[in-house]
């Protein structure tokens, strides 16, 4: 895998192929992750998997994100419980 990804990718862009392969068509807006970007989704997707909500909210705080309530008040992994 190369990082590049459809940035489209709702029902009407994705085709059941008669051999059951999909088929992803309309590539007008795609992006492109690094490395370190498709390891970090890796370690989010793993996380989920796994129910490890610990692990993912890790994740997301190492990648930048800032999760708050709509107050404005951070919140993280002490909100879990």
């Amino acid at each position: 895998l190369d990082g590049v990804f459809n940035c489209d990718p709702h029902p009407g862009n994705v085709l059941l192929l008669a051999d059951g392969r999909l088929g992803l068509i309309d590539y007008g807006m795609v992006g492109r992750l690094g490395t370190p970007e498709r390891e970090s989704v890796a370690r989010v997707v793993l996380g989920l998997a796994a129910g490890d909500r610990a692990a993912v909210v890790g994740e997301y705080s190492r990648s930048g994100y800032r999760a708050c309530w709509h107050s404005g008040e951070a919140h993280g992994l002490m909100d879990l419980h």
